[in-house]
């Protein structure tokens, strides 16, 4: 966990990089690994070049804390940089991100992938 002088320097020199500690959160008592930002800030900026992606807000959130890493802008050609609650257009991706909480379900014996849709929507 960094000390509020470390976040004040890292934030000044990475401005799309951001932790913030989580109310009530118990830094440094989880066992999961550290964030490294810089290298999340590297694989974000990375990603989204590769992809032509114009603008992306990545946000995690962990025992020991939460990372916000943003990249590019809010619209091609603009200079606006987008933040956490900046609205992005997901296309189809809630498609993807709803068959992988199915097959979840289905895993745990909560559905069956052989179950009509009716079984589960309202009449």
């Amino acid at each position: 966990m960094l000390t509020p002088q470390q976040e004040a320097e890292y934030a000044r020199r990475s401005p799309g990089v951001s932790a913030t500690p989580r109310p009530g959160s118990t830094a440094g008592s989880s066992a999961l690994k550290p964030i490294d930002q810089a290298a999340l800030e590297t694989m974000v900026d990375t990603t989204a070049q590769e992809l032509l992606i114009p603008g992306a807000v990545v946000l995690l959130r962990t025992p020991q804390g939460e990372v916000t890493v943003t990249h590019g802008t809010t619209l091609v050609g603009a200079t606006t940089p987008p933040r956490a609650d900046t609205h992005f257009r997901i296309a189809s991706n809630t498609k993807t991100m709803a068959a992988a909480v199915i097959v979840l379900l289905a895993q745990e014996g909560k559905l069956s992938l052989d179950d009509p849709v009716s079984k589960y929507s309202a009449s």
